[in-house]
Order: C-alpha cells, then sequence, then structure tokens
C-alpha cells in the first residue's frame, strides 16, 4: 500500500525530487482523492501498456551509474 493510498495495485517510485505512483483506470479516481496534498504524483497507466511504464519512466530519469532499489517482499 502507498501512503494514502487504500487500493491493491499500484507501484510507487520515489527520488530525491520526485514521487509518483503508477495505478491503472480502475483505481484512477480513489487515487487521486486519497493522494491529494500528499506530494505523491498520480500516473495514470493507458490499457494495452506492453511494458511496465514505471520501467520506462525510470530508464529516462534515473541519471547514468544512478541506483534502483527495490522492495523485494512487496514483487
Amino acid at each position: 500500500m502507498v501512503v494514502g493510498l487504500t487500493g491493491s495495485v499500484g507501484t510507487l517510485v520515489v527520488m530525491s525530487d520526485f514521487a509518483g505512483v503508477w495505478v491503472d483506470s480502475r483505481y484512477w479516481v480513489q487515487a487521486e482523492a486519497q493522494l491529494s496534498g500528499t506530494g505523491i504524483r498520480l500516473i495514470k497507466m493507458m490499457g494495452g501498456q506492453q511494458t511496465a511504464p514505471h520501467v520506462e519512466w525510470l530508464a529516462q530519469n534515473v541519471p547514468a551509474k544512478g541506483v534502483v532499489a527495490v522492495d523485494g517482499a512487496r514483487c
């Protein structure tokens, strides 16, 4: 569970200057309301995406030789 979000599916990415949670359309309305004021940005996953969009986002936004940590207990 992401802080403030009670849905069962979502991927949270936190960086020093960004926090965002990727959810599909089942959680858009709920996430928008529950994340309001948290500083966590709602990223809407679109149907038919063949890859994990947060992975693509990380590939574009993590600097060269940057480090990504994953909570393996939640995978």
